[in-house]
């Protein structure tokens, strides 16, 4: 599909529809070709500089999926694709946006690295990075990449509890606006469903609400139209089986979670971290709902094949029984907390040794439980060893 050459800081890429009368035939449709062909380029380099900067066993591990990825159209050939494509500025300001946009998805790559292992790489350094990249591209005013760049940062500020609710909700429906403005319709998605996950925490009913269960088949068939990402994949199967549960149509809900393990499954195998990460998302969007009986299943299962797995990935393992001891935690089952918490930190040492970030993020969550409950002299014996 793309032949490039790469001429010191500037590309050159041809297709067929390129190489046609196209650009004089059709200037508009032409420049939102080449974007497109720009950005599968991007990736493409994206993930050669992953392979060279990292270690092989977290480069295909990390990689693996496209986890957290821009969402660029899959198929530069597919005209219903292409015409949504906003194409990039002309002039010097292309191959700065194009520079920034590769720095800036080399650092994600960087940061994900760090969570599974990558030696040399500091969590926090990368991150101070990625500030001074976001705001060159925020300057620039490329309005798809400033959608997702604003709905992916303002989902984490909400989500690590940086951001008050109320501010993140706007802010969320902005870098929404922002999305349907850009034609970034994958982003948009995913920007609606972080929105539910902070309605579902604030223990709104809003996110079942009428016209959410309408507004379903329209993601669905946009997810089905820009291709399946395996991030959007497993929380929308998810979210649809909360959803429709909810709003009454406990069957459709079931299937629809159930379509997503199987998906997970099929794609991936059930030793694969994203088929436990399928579980366990799947588990916590079911909790409270008409389906919680299901979701247990999935976290019992998940849970035992976290116990069974050899050498599970600081990722894996801190992500779905660190999020299980908060919950637990959140609904003052303090005993139960405690037990995941400490199996947790058990786990990571285990894998990952004392001095690792993981066993540390595990000491973290024992030390917020321990505060809930009034224990300081248990914190105070767990800070010295975060620190």
């Amino acid at each position: 599909e793309i032949s490039a050459c790469l001429v010191g800081s500037e590309m050159c890429i041809r297709d067929r529809a390129c190489a046609s009368d196209e650009k004089e035939r059709d200037p508009p449709r032409y420049a939102q070709r080449q974007t497109c062909l720009d950005q599968r380029l991007l990736e493409l380099r994206v993930r050669a500089v992953a392979m060279t900067d990292l270690t092989p066993e977290v480069a295909a591990t990390a990689a693996s999926g496209d986890y957290m990825p821009f969402y660029f159209p899959r198929d530069c050939r597919n005209e219903a694709l292409v015409e949504g494509v906003v194409p990039y500025p002309e002039g010097p300001q292309r191959q700065e946006l194009v520079d920034a946009l590769l720095k800036l998805r080399t650092l994600e790559q960087h940061a994900k690295a760090t969570f599974f292992g990558e030696p040399g790489l500091s969590y926090q350094a990368v991150l101070d990075e990625e500030v001074v990249v976001l705001d060159q591209i925020q300057k620039i005013g490329y309005l798809p990449a400033v959608a997702d760049v604003r709905t992916r940062s303002t989902n984490a500020g909400l989500m690590g509890g940086v951001v008050p609710f109320e501010e993140a909700i706007a802010a969320i429906d902005e870098a929404a606006r922002l999305s349907t403005e850009a034609h970034n319709d994958q982003t948009y998605v995913l920007g609606r469903l972080w929105k539910l996950w902070a309605l579902k925490e604030r223990g709104s009913d809003d996110y079942y609400a009428p016209e959410i269960v309408a507004q379903l088949p329209t993601w669905e068939a946009t997810l089905d139209r820009n291709g399946w990402p395996i991030y959007g994949t497993l929380e929308f199967r998810a979210w649809q089986g909360a959803i429709l549960s909810m709003s009454g149509d406990v069957e459709a809900g079931r299937a629809a979670a159930q379509k997503g393990i199987a998906f997970a499954r099929e794609s991936f195998g059930p030793d694969h971290m994203f088929y436990r990460r399928a579980l366990a998302t799947t588990a916590h969007y079911l909790r409270g709902t008409p389906l919680e009986s299901l979701g247990r299943q999935y976290r019992q299962e998940m849970l035992e094949r976290i116990e069974s797995s050899v050498g599970p990935n600081a990722f894996e393992l801190l992500m779905p029984l660190s999020g299980e001891t908060e919950e637990l935690a959140n609904e003052e089952r303090f005993d139960a907390a405690l037990a995941m918490g400490r199996r947790t930190l058990q786990l990571a040492t285990r894998h990952h040794g004392e001095a690792g970030s993981t066993v540390t993020y595990a000491r973290v969550a024992l030390a917020r439980i321990h505060a809930a409950r009034g224990e300081f002299a248990e914190v105070d014996e767990q800070l010295p060893k975060i620190w």
